[in-house]
């Protein structure tokens, strides 16, 4: 199926509990088959073999009646004989005949604590998912509430011709959750997860370029912010990214990409102000 296809259906199989994520390069998908179900899969098996065994020793005796009966035509206790056998063919039968309807009720009851087990993960990662995206999408607007607010007030920036990011999403008339995605109708904010590595590499590139210093790392990565422009799409616009700085608080940079230059015109938020950042400076 096609990859869009493929992801949105394996996406929703993990919400409800049917298969877990594994790592690995791409993404790998297993089967989500606990110890219970696989002892009871083992255990069906056996009875299954039970029950053919029971039928097959029922036709194997009723067969060695017959047999009996034409061999030994005349013989005295042949009647008694024959009705032993075929008794015991019975017998053999309604043993076969009480497993199955055993197996079949417990199968029955599998299937019923199967599907109860999955409406059961399901609930809990909905309830997983809506409690971790509320509390991530919170603290992400909380944090980059200041460089939203001098974004808003800023100058467009220039027209780019690169395609880091860029996208045609028209503007959203209310505030709505797309994955890792909280649009509303003035831009989208980012989790982490969402945001482009491109762009990441990009602040990388000019941090070391900068010889800047400080034990960094992407746990301390918030979260990004994109505006929307005049047209109501993200054509052109700058990326901003808020980290956790720590003691120094949050610091947040404004990568703008324009066709006119190799990397992004990057800019940090000063005292409410977007302060463009030249090649040389110390920070």
């Amino acid at each position: 199926m096609p990859d869009d296809e493929y992801w949105s259906v394996r996406n929703d199989l993990v919400t409800d509990g049917v298969v877990t994520k594994l790592p690995g390069r791409g993404g790998r998908t297993a089967l989500v088959v606990s110890e219970s179900s696989r002892g009871e899969h083992e255990g069906s098996s056996g009875l299954a073999w039970l029950i053919r065994g029971a039928f097959g020793s029922s036709l194997f005796t009723v067969a060695v009646a017959v047999a009996y009966g034409v061999i030994f035509t005349g013989s005295d206790n042949l009647v008694w004989n024959l009705l032993s056998l075929v008794f015991g063919g019975v017998a053999l039968a309604a043993v076969g005949v009480s497993l199955l309807i055993y197996k079949v009720q417990t199968d029955s009851a599998q299937l019923e604590a199967e599907g109860q087990a999955r409406v059961l993960r399901r609930l809990e990662g909905l309830a997983r998912q809506a409690a971790t995206s509320s509390s991530d999408t919170r603290e992400l607007v909380r944090a980059m509430k200041p460089a939203v607010n001098a974004t808003s007030t800023s100058e467009s920036a220039p027209i780019s011709t690169n395609s880091v990011g860029e996208g045609d999403e028209s503007r959203g008339g209310q505030e709505q959750r797309d994955g890792e995605v909280l649009r509303d109708e003035y831009g989208a904010y980012y989790l982490p997860p969402a945001i482009p590595l491109k762009v990441v590499s990009d602040l990388v590139k000019w941090w070391d370029s900068e010889g800047a210093t400080g034990r960094w790392t992407l746990s301390r990565l918030i979260g990004g912010y994109r505006q929307y422009n005049a047209s109501g799409n993200f054509v052109g616009v700058p990326w901003v990214l808020t980290f956790d700085g720590g003691k120094e608080g949050h610091r947040s940079f404004r990568l703008a990409y324009s066709g006119r230059q190799k990397g992004p015109a990057i800019s940090e938020l000063e005292g409410g102000v977007w302060l463009d950042l030249e090649d040389g400076n110390e920070r």
